[in-house]
C-alpha cells in the first residue's frame, strides 16, 4: 500500500463513502448504509474485494452498536430470521465469485438504485406476518447479502410491517445483522477472499467508519428520522446511478 495510493482519489472517495454509511449505520442500524460503500467500492476494487470488505467493517463496528440495545431484542422473532438469512448467504457469496466483475459491478448499483426507490415511496408490507413469510425474508436477505453486501430491505421492510416501535425494529435489525455477519466471515475466511491489500484497506477505513457510527447513533437521539432517510435516500440513489451508468 503506497503513499500515493493512501493520497489517491479513489481512496479519499472511499473514505467518504465509508463515513456517510457509517453516520447512516449508527443513526438507524444499517438499513441502507451499505447502499453507499458496497457500489462506490464495487466500482473502484471490483464487487469481489468491495462485498467482503463492507461486510466485515459492518460487522467490526457491531461493537458500538450492539451492547445499548440487546435488552430491546425479542430473540424469538429474530433468530429465525437470521438463522435462515445465514444458511442461505454462501448461495449469495457462489454467485458473486461467478458473475463476470464488470456485471456484479452494475448489478451491486443496480440493487442499490431499487432498495433506495422502494425505502423512499415508504411503502411497507401489509400482509400476514406468518413464518412461511419471515423464513422467505431472511433467505431472500441472505443470498443478497452474500452476493451484493445489501439483505437489510427484506428484513427491514419485513419488521416495520409490525407493531413495534422505531427503535425496538432498529435494534432487532442490528442483531440480525450482526448474525448474518458472523455467517459472512465464515463463508469468505473460508474461501481465501481476504488479501493484503484488502486488510491494509479495513485497517484504514476503520476508525473513520468507527467515529462515523459513533455519530450517527447520537443523531438518533435528536435528528428527524424522515428528514434523515430521504436526505440519505436521495444521496444513494444519484450515487448509485451514477455507478450504473458510468
Amino acid at each position: 500500500m503506497t503513499i500515493e495510493y493512501l493520497l489517491s482519489m479513489d481512496m479519499l472517495i472511499m473514505l467518504s463513502a465509508f463515513v456517510g454509511s457509517g453516520v447512516i449505520r449508527g443513526f438507524n442500524g444499517g438499513a441502507g448504509a451499505n447502499f453507499l460503500t458496497a457500489p462506490v467500492l464495487a466500482a473502484i476494487l471490483g464487487p469481489r474485494e468491495a462485498v467482503p470488505i463492507v461486510l466485515m467493517l459492518n460487522f467490526i463496528t457491531n461493537a458500538l452498536i450492539v451492547p445499548p440495545i440487546v435488552h430491546q431484542v425479542n430473540w424469538r422473532e429474530i433468530m429465525p430470521l437470521a438463522l435462515v438469512a445465514a444458511l442461505a448467504l454462501p448461495l449469495g457469496a457462489w454467485a458473486l465469485f461467478v458473475v463476470d466483475e464488470t456485471l456484479m459491478r452494475r448489478i451491486v448499483a443496480g440493487f442499490a438504485v431499487i432498495f433506495s426507490g422502494v425505502l423512499l415511496t415508504g411503502w411497507r408490507y401489509h400482509g400476514r406476518r406468518g413464518r412461511g413469510i419471515s423464513l422467505a425474508a431472511g433467505g431472500l436477505a441472505g443470498v443478497l447479502t452474500g452476493a451484493v453486501s445489501m439483505g437489510g430491505p427484506p428484513v427491514f421492510l419485513y419488521l416495520m410491517s409490525g407493531p413495534d416501535s422505531v427503535s425496538k425494529n432498529r435494534a432487532h435489525f442490528v442483531m440480525f445483522s450482526g448474525i448474518v455477519q458472523i455467517s459472512a466471515f465464515a463463508v469468505f475466511v473460508g474461501v481465501g477472499a481476504f488479501s493484503e491489500r484488502m486488510l491494509w484497506l479495513m485497517a484504514i477505513l476503520l476508525i473513520p467508519f468507527c467515529l462515523a457510527t459513533w455519530v450517527g447513533t447520537k443523531l438518533f437521539h435528536i435528528a428527524s428520522e424522515e428528514v434523515f432517510r430521504r436526505v440519505t435516500l436521495w444521496g444513494m440513489v444519484a450515487v448509485s446511478l451514477a455507478i450504473v451508468i458510468l
